[in-house]
């Protein structure tokens, strides 16, 4: 399973806030922006539970984090041009080549 999390920081610590979640093994993706929400981080999980202990680590390491959304996706069919069943198993492999055969958005 996968969750998204979006995080507030105080500008001044944004730096170290985008450094600490390389610590962390289930962070596939953080990135840090402007605004009210300045810092997104995606995470692949095994559990629901494990959402909460990993927000727990995120708090005891970044103590101004103040987490304000999240979204928890249970069930993937297609992780990195494959295709999943039920038990998250590939049944099939679809090559991705967004700049062939029209595949990109902007052909």
């Amino acid at each position: 399973m996968s969750a998204t999390l979006w995080a507030s920081v105080p500008a001044e610590r944004l730096p170290e806030a985008v450094r600490v979640p390389l610590t962390l093994p289930e962070v596939r993706l953080r990135s840090a922006g402007t605004g009210p929400q300045n810092l997104l981080l995606t995470v692949w999980l095994h559990t629901v539970a494990d959402v909460q202990r990993l927000e727990t680590q995120l708090g005891e390491r970044l103590s101004q984090l103040v987490l304000r959304d999240r979204s928890v996706l249970l069930r993937q069919t297609k992780l990195m041009g494959r295709l999943l069943d039920a038990r998250g198993r590939v049944t099939w492999v679809i090559p991705v080549g967004p700049w062939a055969d029209g595949h990109f958005a902007g052909a």
